[in-house]
């Protein structure tokens, strides 16, 4: 009887390793934060959607390497041009300044592809600014600490 509790204490209870929360049954991902837990998280095709938000918000929330911060505007610096520019290109041709014979033909359609390219840009650098912020903020408060830490040591000796 002794070394059934015994065993059962030595049972391993998984856990994220995210947020060290319990993980019960067989789920692909962690109920508390939403971390991959399972092999399988990235390997179906909607667990693998997911995966990538993960690591999306992640990297932008949370950039402790300058890597990161260089890869997100590497990624989305040019699609954010892009996008600027097709916004601008397409407000100006609706409004006759860019090409004077279709001025208004396609009114619905350069109005919708404002939209579009007015969201995605929004997008693209709303993530560029959070992550280069959440990066400076990280950098500044660790080199805060550091400072801290350095002047308890240098009093104390």
């Amino acid at each position: 009887m002794e070394s059934e509790s015994q065993v059962s204490d030595l049972i391993e209870t998984p856990i994220c390793l995210h947020c060290a929360a319990e993980l019960t049954g067989h789920e692909h991902f962690c109920a508390k934060c939403g971390c991959p837990v399972t092999p399988m998280a990235a390997s179906l095709p909607y667990e693998s959607i997911l995966a990538r938000g993960f690591a999306v918000r992640e990297g932008s929330s949370r950039p402790r390497k300058f890597i990161v911060v260089l890869g997100m505007w590497i990624l989305l610096g040019p699609m954010f041009v892009i996008f600027v520019t097709g916004f601008f290109l397409m407000f100006f041709a609706s409004q006759g300044i860019v090409w004077q014979q279709n001025r208004h033909q396609d009114i619905p359609g350069n109005l919708f592809g404002i939209a579009i390219s007015g969201m995605l840009a929004a997008v693209a650098g709303t993530l560029i600014y959070k992550t280069t912020k959440n990066y400076v903020k990280f950098r500044r408060e660790t080199s805060e600490k550091t400072e801290e830490d350095d002047g308890t040591e240098g009093g104390m000796a």
